[in-house]
């Protein structure tokens, strides 16, 4: 688990930009404080390292200063290339595993952020093919991986990765990211420079890239919480698309993308019992656990009162025994998962730890969550307070039940497409029948909806297209009709709307938003989140269980729940589903009622935003907090990305 950061001039130019690489590894501290390294490419295409100043006195020992300078004598330097590489340790923490990496003969150069966790296979493989090792490290199965079968190898990976690849015989640069994305990936181009980095800060402190707003990213954020595709709400700064691999020619410039995994859809075997689907899932589930507890390093886990995390914490138990297990609270009256992550802990074999979060450690978290998170937020994330706990306890790596609810169809909104489903028969009649309440009222806005992705994308989304087109001068376009355009439902063979309604799930709202989010407010802390259920053999396992056996009797998460009966109690299970998040709408009314009313004048001064939508939102205060409280993030966003500079010194 790392941070890198790169600049190519595309057109074949050497220009003196180590000092923007400089800034911009620096930026990427906290991902990897362990180690620093850096690669420069002369116009000759001859590589040199060099090291900076958190560079461990191991790594420096073990290369004896001889062929690597400080970077910063050389920050005049013109180069045709340049990596820079932050390192966390966790698998190898040798200085033999000391990035940027290469092979002995210096035709291939990694930098690398994430973990496999089937390296010792893969190892195995290549040493039965004659390939050497000088490392214990997961990093040089990577290369030697690439070297053997090129861009296939991506096929063999079994984790989470993204990562950069200079081959300088082909004279190319290879990127690519994880099936899932859960290591982030940002680009942009600048004056024929390409530059990438582990997050959106890292190309600001650059130099290179001035912010701006991309107004599409910006409007897809307030409806939706966050873009569908690779757009962001910065202008030119786009993400590599996880699944996803790029080739840079450095001959030509040229930049080609290629897609190497999708979420499975259509294969559902009707042919499995239940019985065969419940040990078959069993398994995969127990041998993704297994896998992510690799490390060389102590790993813990995150455990709510839900049934995911517990039984993700509950199976690595028993691999791990009394692994360390942590749990977030708040200070009464605010509601949170304590009292049945007590319950839940009290059969298992772990160090259960709890943080109990006072209201003004959640105040002051504020800054912090809209920096990590780096486009505008709807809340405040709860893996940031229960993050800065788990550092104090000095563990660098844990797992989290992410992926259950998406994979297994535990939200509302799917058993409700029951009801929508039979509704829609009669929606002519609905059409006729004078909206009575709201509930009536939604379920008829519901069966009018044409597809299953339109009613997706409109469950999700905060601001709905009529509410947006009041506050915004410049929607020229309909966020939600973008969201089903740029999946391609048409294109998909979905063999229902459970399985179709998981596929965006794991798609969009996961590996767009979910993982990016625990990913960087785990790594503020240097810690390394890992997420055992988005396991990609895992996800084709469950792509072909039937949807009957994950949703019965409108029981929800049906088979995940007879996997977790091997383990937990049935009263740990069925208990009432809560969810688990920052309870900032209860504080709105007092404590961060002064917060809102401030940011919220701020923001009405903005030309971007019709004043007088804003103000009619805000005196319906009590029917609009959620709406209120995004916009008064998104002016915490301008402000500190546009208007202050303050992450030039984050």
């Amino acid at each position: 688990m790392c941070g890198i950061a790169g600049i190519i001039n595309l057109d074949r130019s050497v220009k003196p930009v180590v000092a923007n690489l400089y800034a911009m590894t620096k930026s990427l501290r906290n991902r990897g404080p362990d180690d620093e390294g850096y690669l420069l490419i002369d116009p000759d295409n001859n590589p040199t390292i060099h090291f900076g100043s958190d560079t461990a006195a191991s790594s420096l020992d073990y290369f004896n200063n001889s062929f690597y300078l400080p970077i910063k004598e050389k920050v005049k330097q013109p180069v045709r290339l340049a990596f820079g590489h932050r390192r966390l340790k966790i698998i190898d923490l040798s200085p033999t595993a000391f990035q940027p990496m290469s092979r002995q003969n210096g035709d291939l150069w990694l930098i690398y952020n994430g973990e496999i966790f089937n390296y010792k296979e893969i190892r195995n493989e290549l040493e039965d093919k004659g390939f050497i090792f000088k490392s214990y490290s997961d990093s040089e199965v990577i290369l030697n991986a690439y070297l053997a079968l090129g861009p296939e190898f991506l096929h063999k990976l079994n984790g989470m990765f993204a990562f950069a690849i200079f081959d300088r015989k082909k004279n190319i640069v290879f990127l690519a990211r994880d099936r899932v994305g859960i290591k982030p990936l940002f680009y942009t181009i600048q004056n024929n420079r390409f530059i990438f980095g582990s997050d959106i800060k890292s190309i600001i402190a650059s130099g290179l890239y001035k912010p701006e707003i991309n107004f599409t990213g910006l409007y897809n954020n307030l409806t939706l919480s966050v873009s569908p595709g690779v757009i962001t709400s910065f202008k030119d700064i786009f993400w590599l698309e996880q699944g996803t691999w790029m080739e840079i020619n450095l001959n030509n410039g040229s930049i080609s993308t290629h897609q190497y995994w999708d979420v499975p859809v259509g294969i559902q075997d009707f042919s499995l019992s239940f019985e065969d689907s419940l040990q078959m899932l069993a398994h995969k589930i127990r041998e993704a656990v297994r896998y992510s507890l690799v490390a060389d390093v102590e790993v813990g886990t995150l455990m709510s009162g839900g049934v995911d995390s517990t039984l993700v914490t509950t199976i690595a138990s028993e691999f791990k025994p009394e692994i360390k297990a942590f749990t977030l609270g708040f200070e009464p009256p605010l509601p949170d998962e304590v009292r049945e992550a007590k319950e839940n802990a009290l059969g298992i074999d772990v160090t259960h730890l709890v943080k109990i979060a006072s209201i003004d450690e959640l105040i002051q978290g504020i800054k912090d969550v809209i920096l990590c998170y780096e486009e505008p937020y709807v809340t405040l994330s709860p893996t940031y307070f229960i993050s800065k706990f788990i550092k104090q306890h000095r563990v660098p790596v844990v797992l989290n039940g992410l992926g259950g609810d998406e994979l297994f169809a535990g939200y509302r909104f799917y058993s409700k497409y029951l009801t929508i489903q039979k509704a829609k028969k009669i929606h002519w009649l609905l059409k006729l029948i004078p909206d009575f309440n709201e509930r009536f009222k939604k379920l008829k806005k519901f069966t009018g909806f044409k597809d299953v992705g339109t009613y997706y994308a409109f469950t999700q989304s905060n601001f709905k297209d009529y509410d947006l087109t009041k506050i915004v001068s410049a929607l020229d376009y309909n966020p939600i009709t973008s969201f089903v355009t740029y999946y391609n439902i048409k294109d998909k063979k979905f063999t229902d709307f459970v399985e179709e309604l998981s596929y965006y799930d794991i798609k969009w709202y996961i590996g767009k938003h979910q993982t990016y989010r625990a990913d960087q407010f785990l790594m503020k802390f240097s810690i390394e989140g890992r997420f055992p259920l988005l396991d990609h053999n895992l996800i084709e396992t469950v792509a072909r269980i039937p949807s009957k056996y994950k949703i019965r009797n409108r029981q929800q998460k049906y088979i995940l729940k007879k996997v977790a009966e091997k383990y937990m109690p049935k009263e740990c299970i069925y208990r009432p589903k809560k969810g688990f998040s920052t309870p900032v709408l209860q504080l709105m009314d007092e404590q961060l009622k002064d917060f809102c009313n401030e940011n919220f004048i701020k923001l009405r001064k903005r030309e971007i935003f019709i004043d007088s939508g804003l103000e009619e939102l805000y005196k319906n205060f009590h029917n609009n907090k959620q709406k209120i409280w995004q916009l008064v993030l998104t002016e915490l966003w301008l402000q500190y990305f546009f208007d202050k500079g303050i992450i030039q010194v984050y």
